[in-house]
């Protein structure tokens, strides 16, 4: 698995005058996984059914936290890399309407992936024996 290289914004990272390809798989994966959760359903004008549906079940007046902890877990099962979802929490408040949430993921080379919807994955565990 390959990947461009990119910022923590999203964006390409050409700060060394080149774009850079990253073959890492945790670190192809946490930008996937950033880069789905980034995506709000039909926001593609080419296939209306990709992206996360944001609008139908989470930026609603009463959220089912459990249907959402399942969408999330489904869009993060469908990134390449991602072995397994060892836990997703959500800590929504009602009188704010806000809801924070936070993904753990294991990739297939058994690095743990830390992150959530508007904040970038991180590795927070690298696998034994790689660089």
């Amino acid at each position: 698995m390959s990947s461009f290289a990119q910022t923590n914004t999203g964006d390409l990272d050409i700060s060394s005058g080149n774009l850079r390809v990253e073959q890492s798989i945790s670190q192809c994966t946490a930008w996937k996984l950033s880069n789905l959760f980034g995506m709000f359903k039909g926001e593609w004008f080419l296939d209306q059914r990709q992206g996360v549906p944001y609008f139908q079940y989470v930026m609603i007046s009463n959220p089912k936290l459990s249907l959402i902890g399942n969408i999330f877990r489904k869009v993060c099962l469908s990134a390449p890399g991602v072995a397994s979802v060892s836990s997703i929490q959500l800590d929504f408040t009602p009188r704010a309407r806000t809801l924070v949430a936070t993904i753990q993921a294991q990739t297939n080379e058994g690095a743990t992936l830390t992150g959530g919807v508007g904040k970038p994955f991180i590795i927070t565990t690298q696998p034994t024996g790689t660089a």
